[in-house]
């Protein structure tokens, strides 16, 4: 009788131990129905330590808006962290709407009208992108949409850097590829300890109707900011960018596609879909900040100008292609950029998308289509040096504009060549040296036509 209490005592506070140091919830901290989401009355999460997986059921009327209804599993973390996870739908709900969602969410509390900024997939599978509150009850908005038939399991992701005074936020994605960024935010204000977690929401409030997600792959560890490739550009003489613009030909009507992939074919063989793009100027320019119509970035005044050979909008309204040779237009810019060692934030706003590059990296894109607003890019340079740059801008209809940003330790944004900021050198490439040698450097070169 003795030996049976024994053991049992000893089994008992094995269990116990276990319990305390995994209280069967794995990553997280606790899981929480924010905003008291319908659907059976609320969502809950299930975790199975065999596999390190979760399911995360869901209801609620919606992540937007000034107030959130969706099932949270998360932890508390302070200071610089990065959470990723992989997602998969498993059983969306009979009524659930197109824009259920699932992600990874850096949300500041467990109060419905908290600020967050989520990596999200929706419902339907043909959609993933950011979508933030920045101020507590304050409206919803979103960047870095990507439109498109998308794997599942899905990555999704958030991570936090502290930087200077300021949080630099990134939400993240991986289609197969590998790790990208959506763009960064710089938020002021945020508190040192927030939660990161899996967030769904069926995007109903029918009773008894709920979305549940798979959720594998749970990690939390330092943020995976984009370093450049090597410093080999050495920087001449000029200060600026080399700007090139080129446009689809519409004589052969629209183009038969459009987006980064006509952008980046376009502006590598001249053409799309084989035939030949009209090429409409290039131009070194001490910055980047284009505007042709449209909404405008953060700097307006002597440093706007026009596209390279591009007419400003409706200056001139006898010039034949005023007012819509603004369309479907691909533009690199290119530069040598000197980097300290550390984190840097360089911002583009942009109507419609861009990529940056630096080193050959890829440090970031925008949605290939939005509006005119701020994307920012963090970036870790390991060794202080000169690194070759590039942004590849797109514009497929409506306004048309660019400017490319740095943004100080202090929260300031100038415009990236600017006093204060890194400095900027514009390196032709081969075949444009003799074109811009022949003088006006500074000059749009306009086509002929």
């Amino acid at each position: 009788m003795f030996k049976r209490s024994l053991v049992c005592l000893i089994v008992m506070l094995l269990v116990s131990a276990t319990s305390f140091a995994d209280p069967g919830f794995g990553q997280f901290d606790n899981s929480a129905n924010v905003g008291y989401p319908s659907g059976m009355d609320a969502g809950w999460t299930t975790y199975d330590p065999t596999t390190s997986s979760y399911m995360v059921t869901g209801g609620g009327g919606d992540i937007w808006d000034n107030y959130d209804q969706f099932t949270y599993a998360y932890k508390s973390v302070t200071g610089s962290v990065r959470m990723t996870a992989n997602y998969q739908w498993v059983d969306k709900g009979q009524f659930t709407n197109d824009w259920a969602k699932m992600g990874t969410m850096m949300r500041y509390t467990t109060d419905p009208r908290s600020q967050h900024i989520s990596s999200f997939m929706r419902e339907v599978g043909d959609y993933i992108g950011v979508q933030y509150r920045g101020s507590y009850d304050g409206g919803s908005g979103g960047w870095g949409d990507i439109w498109a038939a998308l794997p599942q399991p899905i990555g999704l992701g958030v991570e936090r850097v502290q930087y200077g005074v300021l949080n630099v936020v990134t939400p993240l994605y991986n289609s197969g590829s590998g790790w990208q960024s959506f763009g960064s935010t710089v938020v002021t204000g945020m508190p040192d300890t927030v939660l990161f977690g899996a967030a769904v929401g069926s995007h109903t409030n029918w009773r008894w109707d709920v979305a549940t997600a798979k959720v594998t792959d749970v990690t939390f560890g330092e943020p995976i900011v984009p370093k450049p490739g090597p410093a080999t550009c050495t920087p001449p003489a000029n200060r600026g960018f080399l700007i090139r613009t080129l446009r689809w030909d519409d004589f052969y009507g629209a183009p038969p596609y459009w987006g980064y992939g006509a952008m980046d074919e376009a502006l590598d063989t001249g053409s799309v879909a084989g035939i030949p793009c009209i090429e409409e100027g290039t131009r070194l320019d001490p910055y980047v900040n284009l505007y042709d119509s449209g909404g405008r970035g953060n700097f307006t005044g002597d440093t706007e100008v026009t596209y390279p050979g591009i007419d400003a909008y409706l200056v001139n309204p006898s010039e034949p292609a005023d007012g819509d040779d603004d369309d479907n237009t691909a533009t690199e810019i290119l530069a040598c950029i000197h980097l300290t060692a550390g984190y840097h934030i360089i911002g583009i706003n942009s109507d419609d998308g861009g990529i940056l590059k630096i080193g050959g990296v890829e440090i970031g894109r925008t949605g290939e289509w939005k509006g005119s607003s701020d994307v920012d890019f963090l970036f870790k340079v390991d060794t202080e040096g000169n690194y070759p740059l590039s942004v590849r801008h797109m514009e497929g209809g409506g306004g048309s504009s660019i400017e490319l940003s740095y943004v100080l330790q202090n929260g300031s944004r100038i415009l990236l060549g600017a006093a204060g900021g890194p400095e900027v050198y514009a390196v032709p490439e081969p075949a444009t040296i003799a074109l811009l040698s022949l003088g006006g450097l500074l000059l749009g070169i306009r086509r002929k036509r």
